[in-house]
């Protein structure tokens, strides 16, 4: 039986007019009139208990089959709206024949209105199949705010996630359309579990030593979260989706979780350092989309992988430049470069490829900026580098300076798979990068790479630009540029003019048809 605060519960999180006339009207009302006015008139017809209990039962489940419009109404497909009432309706006759029972036997007529409450809950689970196997839209929204608004309840989400898991299990992608499938898992694990969720109850509080209690701790539903994840991503998701799947985990859902590293982990780090033999070693793109996910693994699980900064070090290719995943990468590089445990030479490696990158002919005015900054942060927190901008004689009287340095005479060559070399290489080099950034075009570029330049000054500003402000100033100048270039074509054009075929720069590094095809 259901108790007072069970029921204010249930009104306290769907008080609408159809759930009102469902769970309180209804079983109230259609008992007292049916069993209360026509049941006693029904047992003059019949001549045993039995029979009358069978009628009485039938007649008022099939009266339930009014359902089936109002789904109809609501978007459903026929034969989704029939498998939906019609177990409705069979559980309604075997508990009419049963409250038919108790009032005959006790002849009291609150049986009648308390014994088919219960049927009247729609669920979690085929709440959830209606969601999940929903044809449109429509259908799909109306089937999604039942669920929104029951998750913050514990012990509702730890049946909705069992039920979930199951879901997933027996989910056939040979038979269903996997991209919508995936959405709305996808939209349904988002809204699982927030990270200040409070500990209301949907039904009476279990006891505190129970096993039930047991179960719907926050602690454990952020457990049984954790492995929904992992089992939509064992289920053999397309390419596609696996990487989406990955960059959400990223964004913002590996906070609300626990032990990711043993159960998310694999997952992550399998595309973030492909072995050699892999289809996806070729694609250094999905490297850097998960690079935000693998740093929430390290942050919040504890995951400790060896080969970090060294596969961080190899996705500094110059297909980076073109990489659609670019922006999210440099945001992340930022948060890796701030280890105070990473030696200075490694550092300095980073550093000084950051700036290389920036005077490649296929550098993109968007990206440049971050690229300048996440490089002058690392002289910024880590002195020791500083001395790339600052080579005093004391230090090294044969190491060349900013001045003898060139794209010919650098010591230091960018070698994607050897980090250690390439950093006591850079501890030997110069950032000359500076000093030609210094000379770009575009002021806002020029002046960066003075402010960078100058840091380790006594006047210098050890501040530089957040990395995300410098993304989106970087698209607003490329946007400008693009914009005043196109006018300049266009008055050429308009004049007949022949424009000449200017050959490359000596020294420069254009783009190749290889580093177009890896991004």
């Amino acid at each position: 039986l259901l108790t007072t605060n069970g029921i204010l519960n249930e009104l306290r999180y769907c008080c609408d007019i159809i759930r009102f006339r469902a769970v309180v009207l209804a079983p109230i009302v259609e008992e007292i009139i049916f069993r209360g006015c026509i049941l006693f008139q029904l047992q003059r017809q019949f001549q045993t208990c039995g029979a009358l209990c069978l009628c009485s039962g039938l007649i008022f489940a099939i009266a339930h089959l009014h359902h089936v419009v109002e789904m109809l109404y609501l978007g459903y497909p026929l034969n989704m709206a029939l498998s939906e009432v019609l177990p409705q309706v069979l559980m309604t006759a075997i508990f009419g024949v049963y409250s038919t029972l108790i009032v005959l036997r006790s002849g009291h007529l609150i049986a009648a209105c308390i014994m088919p409450i219960q049927p009247t809950y729609d669920s979690a689970f085929a709440e959830l199949g209606a969601f999940l196997k929903a044809k449109s839209p429509l259908t799909a929204e109306n089937a999604f705010v039942p669920l929104s608004n029951r998750i913050k309840y514990v012990d509702y989400c730890a049946h909705l996630i069992r039920c979930l898991q199951s879901m997933i299990n027996d989910a056939n992608f040979d038979k269903i359309d996997v991209a919508t499938f995936f959405s709305r898992v996808i939209r349904l694990l988002k809204c699982l579990m927030p990270l200040k969720m409070k500990s209301e109850f949907l039904g009476d509080k279990p006891p505190v030593k129970s096993e039930q209690a047991k179960r719907v701790k926050i602690s454990a539903l952020r457990h049984a979260l954790t492995r929904t994840w992992g089992k939509l991503l064992e289920k053999g998701l397309p390419d596609d989706l696996m990487l989406e799947a990955l960059i959400t985990l990223g964004d913002d859902q590996m906070e609300k979780m626990t032990d990711t590293a043993q159960l998310l982990g694999p997952y992550i780090t399998v595309i973030f350092d492909p072995p050699a033999s892999s289809s996806a070693a070729s694609l250094p793109s999905w490297s850097r989309a998960v690079t935000r996910a693998l740093l929430k693994v390290i942050h919040t699980g504890g995951l400790n992988y060896d080969r970090l900064y060294p596969r961080l070090y190899a996705l500094l290719g110059q297909d980076l430049l073109v990489c659609p995943y670019a922006d999210r990468f440099l945001l992340d590089l930022d948060i890796y470069l701030t280890s105070i445990h990473v030696p200075a030479g490694w550092l300095s490696a980073f550093s000084k490829r950051l700036f290389q990158l920036s005077l490649f002919g296929t550098a993109p005015l968007s990206i440049m900026p971050a690229l300048i900054t996440v490089g002058g942060n690392v002289l910024i927190r880590h002195l020791p580098c500083r001395v790339l901008i600052d080579r005093s004689g004391s230090q090294d009287e044969n190491a060349p300076t900013m001045a003898e340095c060139g794209p010919g005479g650098d010591p230091y060559v960018y070698h994607p798979e050897d980090l250690a070399s390439d950093g006591s290489a850079a501890l030997a080099s110069s950032l000359w990068e500076l000093a030609c950034l210094e000379c770009h075009y575009q002021s806002d570029i020029a002046t960066l790479a003075s402010r960078v330049r100058h840091i380790a000054s006594n006047n210098g500003m050890n501040l530089l630009p957040d990395v995300k402000n410098q993304l989106e100033s970087g698209k607003q100048l490329q946007v400008g540029v693009e914009r005043a270039s196109n006018q300049y074509m266009s008055v050429l054009e308009m004049t007949n003019a022949r424009m000449p075929n200017l050959t490359p720069l000596e020294g420069w590094l254009m783009p190749t048809e290889n580093s177009k095809a890896l991004a």
